[in-house]
């Protein structure tokens, strides 16, 4: 079984499809837990009582598992050999502002939206509180949390996602052809934001575990 974490804003919705198209039906779609929308405490035991149930779910022809949730919450398949783990990853810095945008485009009243979310458009935060939030620091780590980057089979770099999805591919589909779906994109008319030297060494700082994973994958490759 294939376990795809999908961290947002990292082309996991580009890299949703191609899996749909490889594995049809056997797919399952795992979003419900919202995680970064649950406070750390109430998330992290959630995936420990899920792990403990997967351990022995039979997941019958499910062959793969894509979507927003704690890797650690499918642990019990990667320690028993049932499955392998793959993720993509975005420079942190371009992702935090990607997300941002996404949240104020992507609100529509607020519903079906996480409590987060809300907060973060009803409050009207700037691109500034968002990036240096407690929420939102070193978002990476959160997901990751107690499910080293290590543990990972496939971690992709965002920035290479053509090159590194036919690495992808010849690893797991024994195929060097997987054809590129971009979705779920920013518009072309989305605003364009520089930032200062001292503000990326501010998030840079700030956001230092995030750094230390995604210069980790970088450095595997």
């Amino acid at each position: 079984m294939l376990i795809s974490v999908h961290l947002p804003k990292t082309a996991g919705s580009s890299f949703q499809h191609i899996l749909r198209r490889e594995y049809g039906d056997k797919m399952l779609l795992d979003y419900e837990d919202k995680p970064i929308n649950t406070p750390a405490e109430e998330r992290n035991r959630r995936a420990w009582v899920d792990a403990s149930e997967n351990a022995c779910r039979d997941f019958g022809e499910i062959q793969c598992i894509h979507g927003h949730f704690l890797p650690v919450k499918y642990l019990a398949l990667k320690k028993t050999g049932r499955a392998k783990f793959v993720c993509w990853l975005r420079e942190p810095l371009a992702r935090m502002v990607s997300h941002y945008n996404f949240w104020l485009r992507d609100y529509d009243g607020g519903i079906g939206k996480g409590d987060l979310h809300c907060k973060v458009v009803e409050d009207k935060w700037s691109l500034e509180h968002f990036c240096f939030s407690d929420e939102m620091r070193n978002f990476y780590a959160q997901f990751l949390w107690s499910f080293p980057l290590g543990l990972f089979d496939f971690v992709g770099i965002t920035e290479h996602f053509d090159e590194d999805l036919q690495i992808f591919g010849r690893t797991f589909f024994n195929k060097g052809n997987l054809k590129t779906e971009k979705v779920n994109i920013a518009p072309p008319n989305s605003p364009r934001w520089s930032p200062s030297k001292e503000f990326r060494r501010q998030f840079e700082e700030f956001h230092a575990e995030d750094y230390r994973i995604y210069r980790q994958a970088c450095t595997k490759k």
